[in-house]
Parts: C-alpha cells; sequence; structure tokens
C-alpha cells in the first residue's frame, strides 16, 4: 500500500505554527522571575516564537517555489515512525506502575531491539548504564523527583551520590 503525499511542506510549516502557539500558551501563565526578569515562560516562548518565524518562512518559501514535490510513503515507512511513538506513549503511561527506573531499562531494551540491536549482551548493560545514569542526574544532581514503582520500588535499593562519590556533597 502506497500513498502519495503532496503540499507537505505548507502542511508542515501551518503544523508548526500550531504547535509553537500551543507552546507560547501554555508557558504564558508562567510566572516571571524576580523585579519583572525573565522568568520560567521565557525560554519556551522565546523558542516558540523562533519555531514561528521559521515556519512562516518555510510557508512562504514553499508557496512562492512553483515545484510541487510529492513523495510516495509505504506501511513500512509509517510503521517506523508509529513504533516508535507507541513505545514512547507506553512508556510514559506505564511509568506510574513501573516507575522511571524500571520503565526506562525496558523502553531502552525494546527501542534498541526495534531498532537493529541484536545482542543482549550489549543491550542490557547499556540501557542499566543510561537508566542509572539519568537517574543519579536528575534525582541527586538536580534534585527534580522521578516517579518511583509501588511494585518495584528499586530507586529506593540505590545509594546516594554521596555515598559512592565517597562523602563528597
Amino acid at each position: 500500500m502506497t500513498a502519495k503525499l503532496t503540499r507537505t511542506d505548507e502542511i508542515a510549516a501551518v503544523l508548526l505554527i500550531l504547535f509553537s502557539l500551543g507552546v507560547y500558551l501554555a508557558s504564558k501563565p508562567f510566572p516571571s522571575g524576580p523585579t519583572n526578569a525573565p522568568g520560567a515562560g521565557f525560554f519556551p516562548q522565546l523558542i516558540a516564537a523562533g519555531i514561528s518565524i521559521l515556519a512562516v518562512i518555510q510557508f512562504v518559501k514553499s508557496v512562492l517555489d512553483d515545484a510541487n514535490t510529492s513523495y510516495s510513503v509505504t506501511l513500512t515507512g509509517i510503521s517506523r515512525v508509529v513504533i516508535p511513538i507507541m513505545l514512547s506513549a507506553a512508556f510514559v503511561l506505564t511509568m506510574p506502575l513501573f516507575g522511571f527506573l524500571v520503565g526506562s531499562m525496558v523502553f531502552l531494551i525494546a527501542l534498541m531491539r526495534y531498532s537493529g540491536a541484536q545482542s543482549y549482551l550489549t543491550i542490557v548493560p547499556v540501557s542499566i548504564a543510561v537508566s542509572l545514569v539519568l537517574h543519579y542526574i536528575f534525582v541527586e544532581f538536580l534534585h527534580v523527583p522521578l516517579p518511583e514503582s509501588g511494585i518495584l520500588p528499586v530507586s529506593r535499593l540505590l545509594p546516594s551520590l554521596a555515598l559512592v562519590v565517597g562523602g563528597i556533597s
């Protein structure tokens, strides 16, 4: 099955404008900094404005360009995009059940297998290492609480980074 897509640049530009408008509106109620300095909403609004400007340029350029490019999309091509999106959605939806640490390990294993990695001797240690590094960066350095599993509270068993580093705080 093959579908033919036309006007993809115009469609992408309109979608990017709508996305950036949504980001801008969602970040509008964020508080400002002390003495009206830029606050938490400044950076998302700046990025959204930049995306909008570039999307308008893309839209105008594609309308002025007479070359009507069309793309053929196959079912295989669609599945290469949809399956990683579904894996990501499953990761987010099951995070309250499995927690960040176990969930990210399972997600990374599934994503690496889908991407073509074959050896579990490589996949499993890499997924454990990446998950642990992300856990320590967010929890220990940035002090951002991550979801923990009620079934397998593995992150409670991990040592504090101060113990790992040798007591340096």
